[in-house]
């Protein structure tokens, strides 16, 4: 039966793309190194995926991030903590990109992210013309 649905997302969370004007800042160490993000793609309840600035290092995939600090327009900072999932060169502008899994996520974090998510979700909804 799960078949009929071709073409589906199968992620276990909804991502939700940042609004330009009013997006969510992230903080990432590495080495004791604070990492410049660039744009961020998208963000979900299970991790969160974007550009790095610079490249002057970069973390490998399977690297753990403690801390995560996430800025988040009209709920707050969340503290997190991760591992890198995906990472390499975007081909469209050459810069270097990471996609994080969230291994920890405080409860009160975890229900800021839920309300900002959805909460995009809706605007985005609502701009694109679905309901």
């Amino acid at each position: 039966m799960a078949d009929t649905f071709q073409g589906a997302e199968k992620r276990r969370f909804l991502r939700v793309h940042p609004a330009q004007t009013n997006s969510v800042k992230v903080a990432v160490k590495y080495q004791d190194i604070l990492l410049q993000v660039g744009q961020i793609k998208d963000v979900s309840l299970g991790g969160i995926a974007f550009r790095l600035s610079e490249e002057k290092v970069t973390p490998p995939v399977g690297e753990k991030l403690n801390p995560i600090e996430l800025d988040i327009p009209d709920f707050g900072k969340v503290q997190a903590q991760g591992v890198v999932r995906r990472c390499g060169w975007l081909e469209d502008t050459h810069q270097p990109f990471l996609a994080i899994e969230f291994t920890k996520l405080p409860y009160s974090g975890e229900k800021r992210l839920f309300q900002y998510i959805n909460q995009r979700h809706r605007e985005i909804r609502m701009f694109s013309g679905k309901s």
